[in-house]
């Protein structure tokens, strides 16, 4: 085997080594009931002024207190990963967030804002923090009325 030949063996499977590594990981669903299809169960309401119902296959949040967190969590099965891709769809039916985001929590701290204001589709990773299986997705600051759907925790 000449030595170009050697080269380009080397190159290539260090190069393809990690593609086929990252297509053959196991992505984990954390989430359970992230469509809801007939229920809301397996999801708790969070933030004071917050009231969790069903409605047509979503999560609706009732968000009443202008200054309050509000939104659903979950106790997920915690991932061996440091971090989760969570992903959902939501849509305000009345009223507005005012000055703030749709934000992702990990229970005791780490928060990823998903830079969303409004109705939309979020994509966010959020770092676990190590202590908590609690994931939160809420409404910061504002006074209405949104659903959620298709929510989805995942890790590889």
């Amino acid at each position: 085997m000449s030595i170009v030949s050697k080269l380009f063996s080397r190159k290539s499977k260090a190069l393809i080594d990690p593609l086929v590594g990252a297509i053959n990981r196991t992505v984990v669903e954390h989430a359970t009931n992230g469509t809801f299809d007939s229920d809301v169960s397996g999801w708790s309401a969070v933030g004071v002024g917050s009231v969790l119902s069903h409605a047509t296959d979503k999560a609706r949040i009732t968000k009443t207190g202008a200054n309050a967190n509000s939104g659903i969590e979950q106790d997920i099965t915690k991932p061996t990963a440091s971090t989760v891709n969570v992903r959902f769809d939501v849509v305000i039916e009345s009223g507005s967030l005012a000055s703030g985001n749709f934000r992702v929590r990990n229970l005791f701290g780490t928060i990823a804002d998903t830079g969303l204001n409004g109705s939309g589709s979020a994509n966010v990773v959020l770092a676990l923090d190590g202590v908590s299986d609690t994931i939160q997705i809420y409404g910061f600051a504002g006074t209405c009325t949104f659903t959620l759907d298709n929510v989805s925790i995942t890790s590889t």
